[in-house]
């Protein structure tokens, strides 16, 4: 997985990757929590502008909701059909 994207291709190709992981295991849990946090001090400190400025306010979210998408299942689900909807909103965009 691309925790160092340089484009917005690669940046909605990691977090799609994020979205099929699932939190139940405790070890993949506590290896998604690190990679988001990872992901997350990367886009606010060192990606290309191309890449973090146009990203949806979604993203932002998942990636600091790791703990609360592990405790509650529905709250899971749901975060990550907004995330998926709008990455595919956000490619859609870029085709235009």
């Amino acid at each position: 997985m691309n925790i160092r994207p340089t484009t917005a291709a690669e940046l909605r190709n990691t977090l799609k990757e994020l979205a099929q992981r699932r939190l139940a295991d405790g070890s993949d849990y506590v290896h998604i929590q690190r990679t988001c946090l990872l992901l997350s001090m990367y886009l606010k400190d060192s990606a290309p502008a191309s890449v973090a400025k146009l990203m949806p306010e979604i993203v932002w979210h998942y990636l600091s909701d790791v703990d609360i998408r592990h405790k509650d299942h529905a709250y899971a689900v749901a975060q990550t059909d907004a995330l998926l909807c709008a990455l595919g909103d956000w490619e859609a965009e870029e085709l235009d």
